[in-house]
């Protein structure tokens, strides 16, 4: 390193010296025309003086021609050609067309501020480096906590319009969505079915084997008719032990089919809780193909309607028996 300096030095000293040997030549030269002119008007100022008055007056306005001729030069060479170089630079370094060393280029009397806009241009990219790490930081960090805020958000609507105990929607999102559902079908001219259930002999569930077996026999039930469903189907618990299934594009007769395997299916898991007389399951149904003018109101009251006359049945049945 050492070496390398000292080359340096000695090169920069070389350097200096072989200036300094032009601009002395350059001295001598012009002392030497100017003594040339000056011995020429001297002479013809004594040999002829009109003709002297006439040459020391034009070798006057020759020396300011040549005098400002020589500044416009040199003002050239050394500020107005480097300051169009340095701009030129300075705009393509601020485009991104030139790196930052091309500044090293500039000469003449420029070269110091070129060496401070080198700087400057470091430190601007430095602090537009961070600046942009600062905002990618940021957007990540607003990124995240959107990300975590939607999640609570769909999780507090999801706790709103879920029933805890079965897992099923609630009279809530029923209200909401079941009048859509209709329209939707009746606009696509699609059918649709809705099964309405009720659990029979469920209140002597619960004085027989207490609350705790009734609430576990409704789970149960939940979990079945999730299971039974398909993904565009809708599954609501109204309240107590009423619920009621909404299936789009499904006509009486598949309807019906879903209403006595989902019966069976609640059969056998009221037999594991050894009472009496098990839970049943009440299923009414409703479809927009066989119900006139059909509404959603309409649709529920044919739903009811349809459940109460099985229970009717029932009832009059275990007289019977």
């Amino acid at each position: 390193m050492d070496k390398d300096l000292r080359q340096t030095s000695t090169s920069s000293n070389q350097s200096s010296t072989h200036r300094w040997a032009l601009i002395g030549v350059q001295l001598l030269g012009l002392w030497i025309a100017v003594t040339a002119v000056a011995i020429g008007v001297r002479y013809l100022h004594d040999t002829a003086p009109t003709w002297g008055n006439y040459a020391t007056q034009l070798a006057l306005v020759g020396a300011a021609a040549i005098g400002f001729a020589s500044f416009r030069r040199r003002q050239n060479r050394d500020w107005n050609g480097p300051l169009q170089q340095l701009r030129g630079l300075y705009s393509d370094v601020r485009s991104g067309k030139a790196a930052i060393e091309s500044l090293n280029a500039v000469n003449g009397a420029l070269v110091p501020a070129a060496q401070i806009v080198q700087e400057l241009l470091r430190d601007l990219r430095s602090q537009e480096t961070r600046v942009a790490e600062l905002a990618e930081e940021l957007r990540q960090r607003v990124a995240q906590r959107t990300e975590v805020l939607e999640r609570r958000i769909g999780s507090l609507k999801r706790q709103s319009t879920t029933d805890t105990l079965t897992g099923l929607q609630n009279r809530r999102r029923f209200e909401e969505t079941f009048h859509e559902t209709v329209i939707r079908c009746k606009e696509e001219g699609t059918d649709l079915c809705v099964l309405m259930i009720d659990v029979d002999y469920f209140k002597q569930l619960n004085d027989l084997k207490g609350h705790a077996a009734g609430d576990e026999f409704l789970k149960l039930i939940g979990q079945l008719i999730r299971s039974s469903i398909r993904p565009d189907d809708e599954a609501y618990r109204l309240g107590g032990d009423e619920f009621c299934i909404v299936l789009p594009g499904i006509n009486r007769e598949a309807g019906q089919a879903k209403a006595t395997s989902l019966a069976g299916l609640a059969d056998r898991l009221a037999k594991t809780f050894k009472v009496p007389l098990p839970p049943k399951l009440s299923i009414g149904l409703s479809a927009l193909s066989g119900t006139r003018g059909a509404t959603a109101e309409s649709l529920l009251a044919a739903a009811d309607k349809h459940l109460y006359e099985i229970k009717s049945n029932r009832v009059v049945k275990s007289r019977a028996g």
